[in-house]
Parts: structure tokens; sequence; C-alpha cells
């Protein structure tokens, strides 16, 4: 949001933490940013040109309310407006990272996430009136990158990684290159989609 805003653009954000709210308002006050939750938006009808609902979806506990809060994410959009979502990625490397984190013990609390297939999140967003333009399969984080032999940097600084992103050097980049051209759908964690709400 601060990059955003510290290039002109008028934006809102909320978020269901009021710990991260307060962090945010604590790096920039002039944010307009406050805790909401993603079933109830604090804000009125067709309010936005552009919404941004970045890993949000597959973070919500129940399943029959993905549909809901996709509904109330579109009421808060203009029509003609343009929105950009993502969520995990239903397959192999998702899968991958999950076993690997497990085998290593991963610490601290499980986090809930749903997995999705490319046409499964295209047609939630489709039932709220969105027409698709763009759906990807990008990487986050790669599954190679959780074994330090492959990262660039063996020492992984979190803040400076998730800025830069977790790269892998030369032998892991010509690996994970290999595996998504041999099986695109299989590599890829994240699912990213550009839809534009139908005008009414």
């Amino acid at each position: 949001m601060n990059f955003l805003f510290c290039r002109g653009s008028n934006i809102a954000g909320c978020d269901y933490s009021e710990v991260a709210i307060q962090k945010v308002n604590n790096s920039n006050p002039e944010l307009d940013i406050r805790v909401g939750n993603i079933t109830s938006l604090p804000y009125g009808n067709e309010q936005f040109d552009n919404i941004l609902a970045l890993g949000v979806y597959h973070s919500i506990e129940k399943l029959e309310d993905i549909d809901r809060a996709v509904k109330e994410t579109v009421r808060c959009l203009k029509s003609g407006g343009h929105m950009v979502a993502s969520v995990r990625a239903d397959n192999l490397e998702n899968w991958l990272i999950d076993f690997i984190s497990d085998l290593k013990g991963a610490k601290g609390e499980k986090f809930h996430k749903w997995c999705f297939k490319q046409k499964e999140f295209m047609e939630i967003l489709k039932k709220q009136f969105l027409d698709i333009e763009r759906c990807e399969l990008v990487t986050n984080v790669p599954f190679l990158h959780k074994f330090r032999i492959f990262r660039k940097s063996k020492d992984v600084d979190e803040k400076i990684a998730r800025s830069q992103g977790f790269q892998l050097n030369f032998v892991g980049n010509l690996i994970y290159k290999f595996l998504k051209l041999i099986s695109p759908k299989s590599f890829g964690t994240t699912i990213v989609v550009t839809a534009q709400k139908i005008v009414s």
C-alpha cells in the first residue's frame, strides 16, 4: 500500500488483523487503512476503480464463505473497474512445499489455506459478473528454495527475500526452469487473475 500511496495513488485498505493494521499505521499514519472482514467490507457500493485482493481468499476458514467474500469484494468495485486477485495453486509444487515443511518440522501454528485449480478459481470469479482478462500461474517461493544448496543466498533474511524475491542460484534456476517447461501446470505457487466487472 505504501508503495502505491507514495506514487500518488488514492488508496484504501483493510485487513482482518488489528496488529497488522497497527503496524501499517505506525509506518505511515496518512494511509486510509482499517480493520475489516472480507465477507463484510466497510465500504460503499461501487466505491473503487480497482481492487487488489492478493492472498486473501485462500485464507478464509470456511469454504462456503469464499463465494460470499468474492461477491462482497465485487460489490465495492465500480462497473467496468478491474480486480486483481491471487490464490494458492492446487498443484504438485505446493504439495511439495507443504510436505518438505512438515518433514522439517515447521515451527509455529499451521497456517490455514485452501488451494485452487486455475479453472476452478476463474469459475468462482465469473459467477460474480467478472470478465476474466488474464490468468497466470506464477511463483512466489519456489519449492527448491527450501534447500540451502539451491539458494542464491544460503542465509535468508525474510524481509529482504520478500522485497527482492526468494532467489535460486544458477543450478536451482536451471532445474526449476526445466521442471516448469516439462510440466507448466505443476510448478508455480500462485494463481493471479485480472478481471473486469461487467458493466451493468
